[in-house]
């Protein structure tokens, strides 16, 4: 019996030829799942240019278990990726690529590089990723950025200036040191000089902080401040932050259940009846309304003429 899990990810991949000299670029959204299809509209915006179409290159589905993420509310809002990085980890050890993904990870998540000037350090033992809440790879952990005892360490993460929005974020800290008695780090972290969180602990089995809401704009100043007498300085593995976007309402499954079966008995059914029938509002399907709720449901059905049922 196939399960589909409560939450799925999306990576839409777009070849862009006029930037980054080609280069692909892709963009990830967690999303719940409302049944077994799911659709994806691409639409002209401010930054469309001359009369140029929307166009997708490829999309991947991943399915992502209930445990990820759990602290969001995902009948309200979905999340976009905004970064997700390692600190102070050498990609040349992972056969020259530039991030680390499945296997290590086996949701295909891509944890890039963070480049930093500060002193970086190997981690000497392992951690399990089902003890973290969303089961980050091991070796996404397995080195971070540091700095002397007594020492303040500032990151500036993520490396793009960000707008005025919400955020999910969370980090990932793992002592580098051989596990003993003596292995932690106790350190203060602020997020533009706002406390985050206070005296966290640190030890070889690794740990993990987040918020499910932080608003943010500009760019963004990790500060990790150590504890009076604390052995060694702070230090910091890896790190993620998603854009929380607010949901506009959906049509109700059981109608587009309906809709889905009105259109495939068709001959020749109206060329825009593709997707959600009722959102967005502006492009509803033609001869479909819709009452205005949160879950939608379809009010009037108009078949055109030239559409007719293909059996009985």
């Amino acid at each position: 019996m196939l399960r589909l899990f409560s939450y799925i990810s999306f990576k839409v991949l777009q070849n862009i030829c006029d930037y980054g000299k080609g280069l692909a670029s892709y963009y990830e959204l967690v999303v719940a799942d409302h049944g077994k299809i799911f659709s994806v509209c691409l639409a002209r915006n401010e930054y469309t240019k001359g009369a140029s179409s929307p166009f997708i290159s490829a999309v991947e589905v991943m399915f992502l278990d209930d445990i990820l993420y759990k602290s969001v509310d995902f009948h309200k809002c979905a999340l976009s990726t905004v970064a997700r990085h390692t600190f102070g980890h050498d990609h040349k050890d992972n056969g020259g690529a530039n991030f680390i993904s499945y296997s290590d990870d086996e949701y295909n998540r891509m944890w890039q590089q963070s480049k930093d000037t500060n002193p970086t350090v190997k981690c000497q033992s392992n951690i399990t990723p089902s003890d973290f809440w969303n089961m980050p790879p091991s070796r996404a952990l397995s080195s971070g950025i540091t700095t002397s005892r007594g020492k303040t360490l500032e990151i500036k993460w993520p490396p793009i200036s960000l707008s005025d929005r919400n955020y999910h974020i969370s980090f990932y800290f793992q002592d580098n040191r051989t596990p003993s008695p003596y292995s932690w780090r106790v350190f203060n972290i602020l997020i533009n000089g706002d406390a985050f969180y206070n005296k966290l602990n640190v030890t070889t089995s690794g740990v993990n902080v987040y918020t499910p809401e932080w608003p943010l704009s500009g760019q963004t100043q990790i500060t990790l401040i150590p504890e009076d007498g604390a052995p060694v300085g702070p230090i910091m593995n890896a790190a993620e932050m998603f854009q929380l976007l607010p949901l506009g309402g959906r049509t109700s499954d059981k109608d587009v259940t309906a809709m889905t079966d009105l259109d495939r008995s068709l001959n020749n059914p109206p060329g825009d009846w593709n997707g959600d029938p009722c959102l967005p509002r502006k492009n509803s399907w033609s001869g479909v309304t819709c009452s205005s709720i949160l879950i939608r449901r379809i009010t009037v059905i108009f078949i055109p003429e030239t559409s007719h049922l293909a059996y009985f």
